[in-house]
């Protein structure tokens, strides 16, 4: 059963879930001005932001640095009716 996230939760809460709980995430970008996505793991958290780690050598990398607005799209629960999902931009 995944913990119930609600209005109540705080953001540290939330940040908490997404790194301990979550873990993967899709990380979706542009790369040359189309739709790029890859699989990451949130491996920190620390002072309200979320941190990840990929290679200066990967292609994804100079998406990033080439623009740094990104979704985060999270899910965990093996249903419908005991999972949860987020997005974040």
């Amino acid at each position: 059963m995944v913990r119930i996230l609600d209005n109540q939760t705080s953001n540290e809460e939330f940040l908490e879930f997404a790194t301990n709980e979550v873990h993967n995430v899709d990380v979706a970008t542009t790369h040359h001005g189309a739709p790029s996505a890859q699989v990451c793991d949130l491996v920190l958290n620390k002072n309200g932001k979320l941190y990840i780690v990929t290679s200066s050598q990967n292609p994804f990398f100079q998406d990033l640095i080439h623009q740094p607005k990104v979704i985060i799209n999270g899910y965990k629960g093996d249903g419908t009716m005991d999972s949860c999902g987020f997005s974040i931009r």
